[in-house]
């Protein structure tokens, strides 16, 4: 799966992002990124930018079997097993 954004007067696509791999959570957007964890090479979380779908930030994440991914108050709540991680936002 990978993101993309469409015009939401025709619905024809605008950017569809494969520099960051596929996501394998939620998308969520916050702050102008769309977020999402990635298992495609190594476990880490992506974020593109939203008017462009170029990558804007990568997180590696240390080995776990339990991942998650929640997005408020201009932050990114990543769960590790029993790490939670708050990332900043661009």
């Amino acid at each position: 799966m990978f993101p993309e954004r469409r015009d939401t007067g025709d619905g024809g696509k605008k950017w569809t992002s494969r520099s960051d791999a596929s996501g394998d959570s939620g998308i969520l957007l916050q702050g102008t990124g769309v977020w999402m964890i990635d298992h495609a090479y190594r476990t880490h979380v992506n974020a593109v930018d939203v008017e462009t779908g170029d990558g804007g930030f990568t997180y590696q994440l240390p080995d776990a079997e339990h991942h998650g991914i929640a997005v408020g108050g201009n932050r990114a709540f990543v769960r590790n097993d029993a790490l939670l991680c708050a990332l900043p936002v661009f």
